[in-house]
């Protein structure tokens, strides 16, 4: 039978370490990440032995760079491997590419995508899927390819709703490897689509504004012209009374 991590007793040491922790304690904290009767990395492996890998990795990658600058200085556009770390139910975790939507200084606001069929076959793609929802969007290899050649192995699914602000520090790769012109359609749909989800009643009182400013537009247009008809139609009479006189 399997006993359950004492959460408790490592947040004491954690809070602890203030001081040298005592043979006992050390002891007790590397059983509780070794022992096999309680041990979470054995556990997530049962239970599913390739995303064991997957954190795994992405912990390694944390434990080893958590403190390093950035690998190199993203642009907009570019998509580049970040280490997610752990996520919750459905959001983006472990290493994943992203695609750079915004920077602030060593911060980077990203939405991140995966090469997975439950991301590509209901991902929105103007050609091959325009039917989908566009809140999870298809980048194929042949739209991103870069000046050197490097482009996304796989097509490639951003779901908009996972996007969030890292740190550059997060980056695994050591260069881009892949870019999407920020002036491009596909780009602009998935910038807009964030924005849409992350300020939905602003973005409703924006279109609202817009709708309304459109119908004004379009009555000045119409005045306008009724005022050069009225305007040809006193002239018309004023050269008709002058006319009329001589």
């Amino acid at each position: 039978m399997k006993r359950k991590i004492d959460i408790d007793f490592l947040i004491f040491l954690r809070k602890g370490l203030f001081r040298s922790p005592n043979e006992y304690e050390m002891k007790k904290a590397r059983n509780i990440f070794l022992d096999l009767n309680s041990n979470l990395w054995n556990e997530l492996y049962e239970k599913d032995r390739k995303n064991s890998f997957m954190f795994a990795e992405s912990m390694n990658e944390f434990l080893l760079r958590k403190n390093d600058k950035a690998k190199f200085p993203p642009e907009i556009g570019d998509i580049v491997m970040l280490n997610l770390l752990l996520g919750y139910n459905h959001e983006a975790s472990k290493i994943h590419p992203v695609l750079v939507l915004e920077k602030f200084g060593n911060r980077i606001f990203v939405v991140p995508g995966s090469s997975s069929d439950s991301y590509t076959k209901e991902a929105f793609h103007p050609s091959t899927n325009p039917t989908k929802k566009k809140n999870l969007y298809l980048i194929k290899p042949e739209e991103v390819i870069l000046e050197s050649g490097r482009t996304l192995e796989y097509n490639t699914g951003f779901k908009l709703e996972n996007s969030a602000l890292y740190s550059t520090s997060r980056i695994t790769s050591d260069m881009a490897m892949a870019h999407l012109d920020p002036n491009s359609d596909a780009f602009k749909i998935i910038k807009a689509g964030v924005h849409y989800l992350i300020f939905p009643i602003e973005n409703k009182f924006i279109e609202k504004t817009t709708i309304e400013n459109n119908i004004l537009k379009n009555d000045l247009i119409v005045l306008k012209e009724e005022l050069s008809l009225v305007k040809i139609e006193k002239e018309m009479i004023e050269k008709n009374k002058k006319y009329e006189k001589n």
